[in-house]
């Protein structure tokens, strides 16, 4: 009876192992995807905010 407990803690071990370990590739996979996504919208907020800079400066500039 001992060895049935023993050889159910094994099997039950090894099944927690490989969900960790596809649960853990999950997680990092959806970690850098919100990593390029953030830095995909500062990219284009840098990119919006420095034409719109330009913008102000080049207006300015026909003034004078």
């Amino acid at each position: 009876m001992q060895i049935a407990y023993f050889l159910r803690s094994i099997i039950l071990s090894s099944k927690a192992s490989r969900t960790l370990r596809h649960f853990s590739t999950i997680s990092h996979k959806r970690h850098d995807f919100r990593k390029k996504l953030f830095n995909t919208i500062v990219l284009l907020f840098s990119l919006q905010t420095v034409s719109e800079i330009f913008l102000i400066l080049h207006k300015n500039s026909e003034r004078y």
